[in-house]
């Protein structure tokens, strides 16, 4: 038997972009327009508000949040914010409210205040406002970045930790039966 360990930085993303992905979420007084990658999520107007809430991304694991990515249009009068929660439950039960939750910007972090570091799930929100009901905020895409660790194994005893960038092989002897030696393997 040999035991194999595969250590790796696991970074990953979820991204928002195209019009399947934003149909995959609530719409409240917003629409999408466009399809394919040209799609985005604005007001419904003449609506001079209205929420997007995305669907509920799973990381498959404990995870580190990492910082928020956004494509907007705000054009003068309108507003366009990103709030953002997790949970360890898959439907969010006793994740924070959005309204309790502060507005991120791009590039920010979004571990802290409703995002907490070691919970699997991720959810985010968009706020859309404007003065003029024939003006409308528009988002492009939305990407949540995230690390995660995984650990992978088998019945045979190969165990991998996805951490760091390191490859391991630890051979245990090899074994006879019956006087025939039996070489090692590798079992992925």
């Amino acid at each position: 038997t040999v035991k194999v360990k595969l250590s790796q930085p696991f970074s990953r993303y979820f991204k928002d972009a195209t019009s399947y992905d934003f149909g995959l979420g609530t719409l409240s007084s917003t629409v999408v327009s466009g399809t394919g990658l040209a799609a985005k999520v604005q007001l419904a107007l003449p609506a001079t508000s209205g929420t997007f809430t995305s669907k509920i991304f799973d990381t498959t694991a404990s995870s580190s949040f990492g910082t928020l990515g956004r494509i907007v249009t705000t054009p003068p009068g309108t507003t366009l914010s990103v709030k953002a929660r997790s949970s360890n439950d898959p439907a969010m039960t006793g994740a924070p409210a959005f309204s309790t939750c502060a507005a991120l910007t791009g590039g920010q972090d979004l571990s802290g205040g409703c995002v907490t570091d070691g919970h699997r799930y991720l959810q985010y929100e968009l706020s859309l406002s404007t003065a003029d009901p024939s003006v409308t905020p528009t988002l492009d895409d939305v990407t949540l970045n995230y690390d995660s660790t995984t650990t992978l194994s088998d019945s045979s005893d190969a165990n991998f930790a996805i951490k760091s960038p390191k490859l391991t092989i630890t051979q245990q002897p090899a074994t006879a039966t019956a006087g025939v030696v039996v070489s090692p393997s590798i079992t992925v």
